[in-house]
């Protein structure tokens, strides 16, 4: 019974206060329990499951607590002191068992390399397969059905006279390849048998196992893998794992070096041919004429086009080992692979090896890692990023502090470069890793209606485009990646599909209505779409009404950006149905090239060669979107409707979500073949604009235009024309600076700003903005959000005034009406003000100083610290410290907020920093306080911190120092310096205690132990039961072990045939738990609809009422006292045990032990030491439930009941009083004679004697009886199912079946139970 409630019939009002004083009083104590020596054994054993000590100093010390060597003269006291040892050890033992790491969780104890720079590759193998034992069929565990599966059905033995291929002896073959076969043949016969025969012998080459076994199937072996293999400190990565007769294999192989050069091949080589010789001794001659002929080629190219031949040693390899005809020597038979990797244009060269122009030695890719830029990508950080096809080429992820990065702060948007810079070519690399553009959805494909409206108007829906397809194909024979190319050809013939999914409640037709626009706008728009149809862009016009698969979403015209010049914007956006709205944003998401690959690009070129002067340029593709024809089934959603005629789009249009993927992705390839056929290195495109630079300052004659260009510029127009890609002169640009994608780069300076013109706009547009208030001082939300978004584009060279954007978003934020006027503050004037002035004077990012650094290459470090009371900071290389009192806080920051303080502190550390001489550069400035940190490594905070950030801004501007600040770990200058102990003193209430660090393998290792124990050990093995009968039905259907909606559905519903359908749930729940580590989508598919509405059907089908135990009542229980009389130890506990689940509403598995051992859990045992007792009531601790899995554990208090036939008190203070003769030092509160914990079997052995089976009553009677004891004498449900530590209203099951409840209930009143004098003690 729980301390809240009584086990006696309901009280009147004041009966509670009665009780409570009761239990108050002093508890009696037992003078024969040794409840002293109990508890510090016990407080022992604590300590070792805390790691405090091991094993040796807790079993001393549980030898001394129980003083063993000083107690000879009691022979009795001694037995029990000896006896009480034994158990303790045994509670270390199962403590230790409990400790480690469980075996599906082994592979968690694998300490996490640090080697970011190191190429890894991971392959999974799954297998399942029989245990050694006989093959027979699993048995289904489940109690509520005895049923077997079917044994497996025998298969229909196979005809191997009908193989066709066996007529073929192989005799053509030469001795060296038949003997090559005869040795493989043999070997796979039985894979595992020959491994372990190779691997025990003592002269075998030492190699991991996974590649043993694919030397003897003569399969291809990466020898990345070999080669990590030589300089590995871990053991071998293969996971196996029980389950029953089945066994899960998981091969983990991590390759953690990476083959560069010929030396690593070499290495390499030698230790591979040592494996094959050792299994397939004839082929020590082959092996070694083909090393030869790589070492060779090694030696044919210079060291920087190593890759390209250990490419083309893996190619061969890999054919070789798919082929049983051919041997590594036929050198005559790889004259393709040889043209694909070594040759320059072949197909794989690109794949590995690094363009140069001239003698330059700027790289254009970087295979190892595929990194294609130093920005983060921000998406895939934030768990955003899905299922993006630009995933695999976006920047490695770099280590990040809890704020960003020291090095890289937020502010600087990616205007930072390494001191050493490697040239990259992202969207040209990226082609070659891009997964292919997909066609139209099945559903898509199958809709007739909407093949209908074409086929009757097919003079609507054309394919054209200038763009040769032909020869580009032609230029992309050799580039690796096959689907993308394919895709992109056919989808130039056929028509593009832009990414949208079938949506099925989507109509058949849809017309979003057009915006009002103006006159100004509905000319442009009208001339507009005559120019297209004239191009062949827009097909001829129609009136009549939409028809089946048509869509026509709105257009309007919108000023360019800082110009007065229209365009026409197809808002597919727009109503309910809307275009965009088909097209996952996971499914897209490709980023172009920027400045800033160009910046490091230049960077590259500095470091090689020094301050060569060089062109920029840049070209610009005429249409751009529009040369890209869309798939008549798309047409038919691009219907423009322009003063009431309609118009189908033939062609790409700018709003569409997919469009820039589709566009990024062809340009791509463009730009693959100028680099890697035209040989114009280091080209980069952001959308239709190519550029890159020249370092050959002769200009060349191009005749198209009879200009002068640069020779790489020319290279490239000549290339568009080649492919049809048309260009005007006026947008084919160059010079020593030059102005792409807005910013003006100056090749001279090295710095990238805003062109004069733009920032002069810029300044005009917000003192216009400021001026042009009405008298009110507002303004539209329109022009603010312009205003804003156009400042934000200026960020990207001046980071630092993005505090001045603060006030504008607080007063703009949560308007949503563009046309309402929203006022201009003094605060939002002033900080605009401030931006236009620095803009007006502004030089930009300086490439060759905006530059990554780390703390140790600052000139000046400061550490600074605050507390209500007082403010500091500390700078070691000055020797010098500062502090004071804290100035009152202002009125916009929160009252007692340190966080304020200590950005204060960096403020004033800063302004300290700029007055002195010389000034220093680079300035890093620690904090404790992360908020700090962040603010001032984003320049965002809210406003009461802005003043700060702006006067920070102020003086970084004026002063040119480049700031940093981080959350590091450092010393205070109280420990170091002489700095005042009182202001940076750590108080006890407001920080954490002191802590020893772990190392890595302890932190890995404790985490296994705890996820292995997130489950019960009962739960666990039931779950073990649940994957094995899965296993079974996968062995017995021939079904592939992955989970999928089929094949869970169809266990489902074999398994309904079998056992109980709502048994099939707790089947699939177990069956998901042992899976999901290796299936990480098992859960979801579980939960999918396929699987969900299968077991539903199976419930509706074959669900049978469940059969319960019947509930003992009072008279059950006085028959059961009275057949076992307290005259032996056994009797009293079975007694004691009896009375104390009836009355407590115990599951009988929390007095008693499980029979199965591996079940036990001294966890769960109810320790003597918790025992009170008190005049007229007992309590214990159980330390957990069925509803309680963390061991919260809950206080039992049991009333004695003299009115009752039956009264728990008596009986419990007889059993203690037994127990406590015999076991003075044993921990556990139910004890047999035997000195043992009685178990399930035997309780219930006792309890058939009286209640055979057939009577329907069991252990689960005592919990189920006495719910039912209370419901009768009146007790309300909430107070039942408090006392029973019922989480649901499942008790609810026991009493209202009850027909004398249910009397109760109807009649409304409570039953009396009739006093018996039956003498118990008899």
């Amino acid at each position: 019974m729980s301390s809240d409630h009584g086990a006696s019939p309901p009280r009147q009002p004041n009966a509670a206060p009665a009780l409570l004083h009761r239990l108050s009083a002093a508890p009696i104590e037992e003078d024969d329990f040794e409840e002293q020596i109990v508890e510090i054994c016990e407080a022992i054993v604590a300590a070792f499951r805390k790691g405090e000590i091991t094993k040796g100093d807790a079993s001393f010390e549980i030898f001394k607590a129980l003083d063993l060597d000083g107690q000879s003269e009691d022979v009795d006291e001694y037995a029990q002191r000896k006896e009480a040892l034994s158990t303790y050890l045994e509670l270390l033992d199962s403590t230790q068992h409990e400790l480690e790491v469980p075996d599906r969780f082994e592979h968690e104890v694998e300490i996490p390399t640090r080697e970011p720079s190191e190429e890894r590759q991971s392959t999974r193998r799954l297998e399942y397969r029989l245990g050694h034992s006989k093959r027979k069929a699993m048995e289904v565990d489940d109690p509520t059905d005895s049923s077997d599966l079917a044994t497996p059905r025998k298969r229909k033995p196979v005809d191997e006279s009908l193989f066709p291929f066996l007529h073929d002896s192989g005799s053509t073959l030469c001795p060296e390849l038949q003997r090559t076969l005869l040795f493989k043949e043999n070997y796979t016969r039985d894979l595992p048998l020959c491994r372990q025969a190779i691997m025990s012998r003592p002269n075998a080459p030492g190699l991991p196992s996974n590649i043993w076994t694919s030397i003897l199937s003569n399969e291809y072996v990466d020898l990345n893998k070999v080669l990590g293999a030589l300089y590995s400190t871990g053991g071998d990565t293969k996971q196996a794992q029980q389950f029953g007769e089945f066994e899960i294999i998981t091969d983990n192989v991590k390759t953690t070096r990476t083959i560069t050069s010929h030396g690593h091949w070499a290495i390499a080589w030698t230790k591979y041919c040592a494996g094959v010789t050792f299994a397939y001794p004839h082929r020590d001659s082959e092996l070694k004429a083909y090393g030869e002929h790589i070492t060779n080629a090694f030696s044919a190219v210079d060291e920087i086009s190593h890759r390209r031949v250990i490419e083309y040693d893996k190619a061969i390899r890999t054919d070789v080992g798919r082929l049983n005809n051919v041997l590594l020597t036929d050198f005559g038979r790889f004259n393709h692979i040889y043209t694909m990797h070594i040759n320059s244009s072949g197909a794989g060269s690109s794949a590995s090896s690094s363009r140069t122009e001239g003698r330059s030695k700027l790289t254009t890719s970087d295979t190892s890692s595929r990194s294609l830029s130093n920005e983060i990508c921000k998406r895939f950080n934030s768990g955003n990023c899905r299922d993006a096809r630009s995933c695999n080429s976006s920047a490695p992820l770099r280590p990040m502090t809890s704020t960003g990065s020291f090095e890289r702060p937020r502010r600087f948007r990616g205007f930072l470069w390494c001191q050493e810079e490697t040239a990259v070519t992202p969207s040209a690399t990226a082609s070659e890793t891009l997964r292919p553009i997909p066609g139209p959805p099945p559903a898509a494909l199958n809709d007739a209606a909407a093949w209908n409206t074409i086929n009757s108007h097919p003079h609507l829906f054309p394919i054209k485009t200038p763009i040769d397809v032909d020869r580009f194909e032609t230029l992309l024979i050799s580039h690796p990646n096959r689907p993308l190319v394919e895709s992109m050809i056919h989808g130039l013939r056929y028509g593009f599909w832009p990414f949208a999914h079938h949506v099925p409640e989507a109509p058949d037709i849809w017309d979003e209505p057009n915006y009002t626009i103006d006159d100004d706008a509905r000319s442009f728009i009208s001339h507009y779409a005559a120019e297209e149809q004239a191009a062949g862009r827009y097909s001829p016009p129609f009136t009549f009404d939409l028809q089946p698969g048509m869509y026509s979403m709105p257009i309007h015209a919108v000023p360019k950006p800082h110009s007065n010049k229209l365009r026409l914007i197809n808002n597919h956006s727009a109503g309910p149905f809307a275009l965009n709205s088909f097209i996952d944003k996971s499914d897209v998401g490709m980023r172009p090239d920027n400045v800033q690959d160009l910046g490091r690009n230049l960077l590259t070129l500095r470091q090689d060669s020094g301050n060569v002067p060089v062109w920029l340029f840049k070209s610009d593709v005429s249409g751009a979107y529009r040369l890209i024809p869309m798939h008549p089934l798309w047409q038919l959603k691009q219907v423009i409707t322009i003063n009431g005629e309609r118009r189908i789009d033939h062609c790409m249009c700018f709003g569409s979500r997919g469009s820039a993927d589709i566009w990024c992705s062809f340009m791509s390839l463009v730009l693959w073949i100028a680099i890697h056929v035209k040989l114009i290195a280091l080209l980069l495109a952001y959308m239709d604009d190519a550029f890159s630079f020249d370092t050959n300052m002769a200009l060349v004659h191009y005749p198209r235009y009879n200009t002068l260009l640069p020779s790489k510029q020319v290279r490239l127009l000549l290339l568009w024309d080649e492919l049809g890609i048309p260009h005007d002169l006026s947008k084919q640009l160059f010079g020593r600076a030059l102005t792409i994608i807005g910013y003006h780069i100056d090749s001279i300076s090295m710095t990238i700003s805003l062109p004069s013109d733009s920032s002069l706009a810029l300044v005009t547009a917000i003192r216009d903005f400021i001026d042009g208030a009405d008298s009110l001082r507002r303004q539209p939300l329109r022009k603010w959000q312009r205003l804003i978004g156009w400042i934000n584009w200026g960020l990207n060279v001046q980071p630092l005034l993005r505090p001045a954007l603060q006030s504008c978003y607080s007063k703009i934020k949560g308007k949503t009406h563009p046309h309402a006027g929203i006022s201009l503050n003094r605060s939002v004037r002033r900080d605009l003000e401030w931006v236009a002035s620095v803009f007006q004077r502004h030089t930009g990012v300086h490439v060759l100083r905006s530059r990554v650094w780390h703390p140790s290459e600052a000139d000046l470090t400061i550490y600074c610290d605050a507390s209500l009371s007082g403010m500091g900071f500390w700078s070691p290389q000055r020797d010098c410290g500062f502090c004071c009192d804290c100035p009152p806080i202002p009125d916009d920051v929160p009252a007692e907020c340190i966080f304020w303080f200590e950005a204060l502190t960096v403020l004033a550390a800063l302004e300290w920093a700029a007055t002195l001489q010389p000034r220093p550069l680079r300035l890093a400035i620690f904090s404790d306080n992360m908020n700090t940190v962040q603010i001032f490594d984003s320049f965002r905070a809210i406003s009461g911190y802005n003043n700060i950030l702006i006067s920070a801004c102020n003086i970084l501007i004026d002063s040119d120092i480049d700031l940093r600040s981080s959350d590091f770990l450092i010393h205070t200058p109280s420990r170091h310096a002489g700095g005042l102990t009182l202001m940076i003193s750590i108080s006890s209430s407001s920080r954490q205690p002191r802590r020893e660090p772990w190392s890595m393998e302890r932190l890995v290792h404790a985490r296994a132990v705890a996820l292995g124990h997130a489950l019960d050990r009962s739960t666990q093995l039931s779950y073990s039961s649940h994957l094995q009968s899965y296993l079974t039905f996968c062995k017995l259907h021939d079904f592939a072990i992955e989970p999928t909606a089929d094949t869970l559905s169809f266990y489902t519903v074999f398994m309904c045939h079998h056992i109980k359908p709502d048994s099939v749930d707790s089947y699939l729940s177990g069956i998901c738990n042992q899976l999901e580590h290796l299936f990480p989508t098992v859960r979801s598919i579980r939960k999918g609809a396929l699987v969900t509405r299968t077991l539903a059907g199976c419930r509706r089908l074959f669900n049978t009422p469940t059969s319960r135990k019947q509930p003992l009542a009072i008279d059950d229980c006085f028959r059961l006292l009275t057949a076992f009389p307290p005259s032996s130890h056994d009797n009293i506990l079975f007694r004691a045990l009896l009375v104390s689940g009836f009355f407590a509403l115990h599951r009988l598995g929390e007095l008693v032990w499980p029979d199965k051992v591996e079940l036990r859990s001294w966890r769960k045992v109810i320790k003597r030491s918790s025992v009170k007792l008190y005049p007229t009531a007992f309590g214990y601790v159980l330390p957990t439930n069925k509803s309680d899995p963390v061991y919260a554990s809950a206080t039992i208090i049991i009333e004695q009941l003299p009115q009752l036939s039956v009264n728990p008190l008596p009986c419990f203070q007889q059993y203690l009083s037994s127990r406590d003769k015999r076991f003075r030092f044993h921990p556990a509160l139910w004890v047999t004679s035997q000195g043992t914990i009685p178990t399930r079997a035997w309780f219930l052995s006792r309890l058939r004697k009286i209640f055979p089976p057939s009577s329907n009553i069991g252990g689960h009677s005592l919990r189920s009886g006495g719910a039912t004891h209370f419901a009768i004498i009146g007790w309300p449900d909430d107070r039942i199912q408090a006392l029973g530590r019922w989480s649901s209203d499942a008790f609810k099951i026991y009493i209202r079946k009850n027909p004398v409840v249910l009397q109760a209930l109807l009649n409304n009143r409570r039953i009396e139970l009739l006093p018996l004098t039956h003498d118990l003690d008899a």
